[in-house]
């Protein structure tokens, strides 16, 4: 601990919150961010891909629906790709049987 975090508050408080986030596996302030950029991209990323989906095909059935958010990033591309030959909701289903 530095010695300004015994008398100076903001000392103690960017010590406190170094502290946090390296206990919670961070290396500083800018990972947390990094992490959080990211994790919006694959929501957005994966909303996308649904609403394509949905235009193209109707509804989507809540078991494709859920296995379409267990995809990683890449398999999420290639359905992307994949679902401009959709055209009817089995082959969704096919495509995820064959991919997830």
């Amino acid at each position: 601990m530095p010695v300004e975090a015994l008398y100076d508050p903001d000392a103690a408080h960017e010590t406190a919150l170094r502290n946090l986030l390296q206990r919670r596996g961070y290396a500083d302030l800018d990972a947390v961010r990094k992490e959080g950029r990211e994790e919006g991209r694959e929501e957005g990323e994966l909303g996308l891909v649904l609403r394509l989906l949905e235009r193209a095909l109707g509804q989507i059935s809540p078991d494709d629906r859920q296995r379409i958010s267990r995809l990683d990033n890449e398999n999420l591309t290639l359905l992307a790709e994949a679902s401009r030959d959709f055209r009817e909701p089995w082959d969704l289903s096919a495509w995820l049987e064959h991919n997830a």
